[in-house]
């Protein structure tokens, strides 16, 4: 409160530094009154006797007014004292519809009641003001009050100040008034809200100017249908009269009945507040209605939500009832995931679900929710939202652990959390990678090394790994990575740098949660001499993976491979797709040389052997440039392999050719690339015999220069 005060205070002397810069006179003056306003609130619930806003003229007939916040009212000599709140020194003009210009006071209670006097206090020259008690508070109108505020351009802007604060109804007929002011009873706050039936006591306070007597409840203990109850201290009064003639004086407060007096603790008591101490019991609304002396009425709107209500299998679980088990089998693996549905009556505002975990589950679980229905105002009909729980890693043993699920409301978590919990068993059977790409034994995939085979994830031979939630690698017990680089090839080692030789080194992963014993691995025969590696599989205990073992030898290249791994604890095994293929030289692209005619690229890997049939002289041909004529396509061309160029190093490379027959009728043929080592490019320069005379021949003819046309045939290593 006090902090708000100073806030206010803040808002106030930032609004007289605003009014410097003139053009934003007008706002200044709308917000620094809104910060008068609110210190003056706040001054009133924590002094007493309420506070007081005055409304003066400038000084030497300058254009606008200032506003300056006292504490208290002037209900008695010296009531009213000046505060450190800096005074509001407004460019605008201020006007108020019953009170007219300044000066006009405005004087607020600690219910928020406000009632004004024009022509009040009277003002010195120097804007000193004296404050006459006034006999009575001054009658509110019934529309309240309307400020309008004018800038020096004439823009205007209006706030309205009701005589109570809003939300305040009386309930029933008010009954003829006989005390010898015109004031009612007003109850402070308007609305008790309780955020569960079992929720934290709270207390509103009656109060009446001028009043001093007793504030009884009209309901007995009870406000509703067992919505709420004021807690049995009879035949004492929640507060004590302000002194014992005051509890002596008739008429006594009803018997029976809940009753509280008026005290201010030593202060003013014009508007000295009766405190009530209200309990929540059930979900509902009611009215806690009080009573003065002189049968005149005023109610508070009690609203008590109902319990956070989760349902999940049919059944429906509260705090006050046993913990929501989650089924056994609800979380088979990794991403599997249990929507749970919340519900609370009687509230209007949107239900945020949240979860609180215990150690054990922190690391394997998350929540996320999605909002549901929020009905506009409480009642039976529940705001609704949906909490889901998702299984991020699957636990390294049988373990049983959960957690509390509550919601936005303060205190929730023990208040209203609703625990839960869930078991986990074994997990299915994880394999990463889902499948296996491998090179004839001694031979190389593209862009990886001697015998290191290619991870496969559904997608591309690229895989990202996708074992035990998305992790960026595999591990090995011994905390070795398994992982794939950008060409979907295999690394193992700390750092994922060292290739995978498919002759020694494991190359899947195989994991199940809580499962226990050791691994087993069964092929359909297309992969030769499959086994694990010399040393022990590694059992399947807590939440370490196993590493599977493979040897590949004398393989035929094949894409109908599979073998499958289980575990001595489960007979549901793992399907692990593979293939074995050559794949000594891979395209890498096509091209067209200065004549327009094609030529490609081919990887060729460290021992590896490229072998083209006499199809190499049947190449497709594009025609292209200026000027071209084609030829007619479909026949073989008279050509001969001319030379072999190569880029340093030279060295490992080889090739042999068989063309039966002449260069003028080559016939049938075929060529072989081989490279032993070295790395480097060699590119074939197959000749064309003179296509001018040529008919039916494949490729192109050059008419400035027709005579000899190169195809280039590269192999990159």
């Amino acid at each position: 409160m006090v902090a708000v005060g100073i806030l206010a205070m803040l808002l106030a002397a930032g609004g007289v530094w605003m009014l410097g810069f003139h053009p934003a006179a007008l706002a200044a003056a709308t917000h620094g009154y809104d910060a008068a306003l609110t210190d003056a609130r706040e001054l009133a619930q924590s002094g007493g006797n309420g506070a007081t806003l005055v409304f003066a003229p400038r000084a030497e007939g300058l254009a606008g007014f200032v506003l300056r916040v006292y504490a208290g009212r002037p209900n008695a000599p010296g009531a009213v004292s000046a505060t450190t709140a800096m005074p509001l020194v407004a460019d605008a003009s201020v006007r108020e519809a019953t009170l007219g210009a300044p000066p006009f006071a405005l004087f607020v209670g600690a219910s928020g009641h406000v009632s004004g006097l024009a022509d009040y206090p009277a003002l010195a020259t120097d804007g000193t003001a004296t404050f006459t008690p006034l006999a009575g508070e001054p009658a509110c109108p019934p529309a309240g009050y309307t400020l309008t505020f004018t800038s020096p351009q004439g823009v205007r802007a209006t706030r309205t100040l009701p005589c109570t604060p809003v939300g305040f109804a009386p309930v029933g007929a008010a009954l003829p008034n006989p005390s010898p002011t015109p004031n009612v009873p007003i109850v402070t706050p308007t609305t008790l809200i309780y955020h569960w039936p079992a929720d934290a006591e709270q207390q509103f306070v009656a109060t009446e100017w001028g009043y001093t007597h007793w504030f009884a409840s009209t309901s007995g203990l009870r406000c509703g249908v067992g919505v709420a109850s004021y807690p049995n201290v009879l035949p004492a009064p929640y507060a004590p009269p302000y002194d014992a003639a005051e509890g002596a004086a008739t008429p006594a407060p009803p018997s029976g009945e809940p009753f509280s007096y008026p005290n201010s603790a030593g202060a003013s008591m014009n508007d000295a507040p009766a405190r009530f101490r209200l309990d929540p019991a059930a979900a509902g609304l009611c009215a806690a209605t009080v009573s003065d002396a002189f049968g005149q009425r005023a109610s508070a709107l009690v609203q008590v939500m109902g319990w956070l209500t989760a349902g999940y299998g049919g059944k429906s679980y509260t705090h006050a009832g046993a913990p929501l088990t989650i089924a056994p089998n609800a979380f088979p693996r990794a991403g599997s995931a249990v929507a749970i549905a919340l519900a609370k009556t009687y509230d209007a505002e949107a239900l945020v679900p949240l979860v609180a975990f215990d150690a054990a589950c922190a690391p394997l679980m998350r929540a996320s929710a999605t909002s549901g229905t929020t009905p506009s105002t409480p009642g039976a009909t529940p705001a609704t939202a949906t909490l889901t729980l998702t299984l991020i890693r699957a636990p390294g043993s049988p373990v049983t652990c959960g957690g509390t699920i509550y919601d936005q409301y303060p205190n929730a978590l023990l208040g209203e959390g609703i625990a839960f919990n869930a078991a986990f068993g074994s997990g299915p059977l994880e394999l990463w990678p889902p499948a296996v790409q491998y090179p004839l034994a001694g031979k190389s995939l593209p862009n990886c090394a001697v015998n290191q085979p290619k991870a496969y994830d559904g997608k591309g031979w690229a895989a990202a790994d996708i074992l035990r939630g998305g992790s960026s690698s595999a591990y090995f017990p011994s905390g070795t990575a398994l992982a794939s680089n950008g060409y979907g090839c295999l690394f193992t080692g700390s750092a994922g740098t060292t290739p995978v030789d498919m002759s020694t080194d494991q190359s899947v992963v195989a994991y199940r949660a809580g499962g226990t014993g050791t691994f087993t691995i069964s092929g359909n025969g297309c992969l030769h001499a499959l086994q694990p590696p010399t040393s022990p599989w590694k059992p399947v205990t807590g939440a370490e993976p196993g590493p599977v073992g493979y040897k590949v030898a004398g393989a035929q290249p094949t894409t109908g491979c599979s073998y499958q791994f289980g575990d001595t604890a489960s007979t549901s095994p793992a399907t692990e797709a593979a293939q074995v293929i050559e794949a000594p030289c891979t395209l890498l692209g096509t091209a067209n040389n200065a004549q327009g005619i094609s030529f490609s690229t081919y990887y060729l890997p460290p021992g590896a052997s490229c072998t083209f049939p006499n199809a190499i002289y049947a190449v497709a041909v594009t025609c292209s440039g200026d000027p071209v004529s084609s030829v007619t396509p479909g026949h073989t061309a008279a050509a001969f392999v001319k030379d072999i160029a190569a880029t340093n190093p030279t060295s490992g490379w080889s090739m042999t050719q068989t063309i039966p027959g002449s260069p003028a009728n080559p016939g049938a043929g075929s060529m072989t690339i081989t490279r032993t080592s070295g790395t480097g490019t060699i590119t074939l320069d197959l000749q064309y015999t003179d296509l001018t005379a040529a008919t039916g021949v494949f490729g192109c003819k050059d008419k400035l220069n027709g005579t000899t046309v190169l195809e280039g045939l590269a192999f990159t290593g």
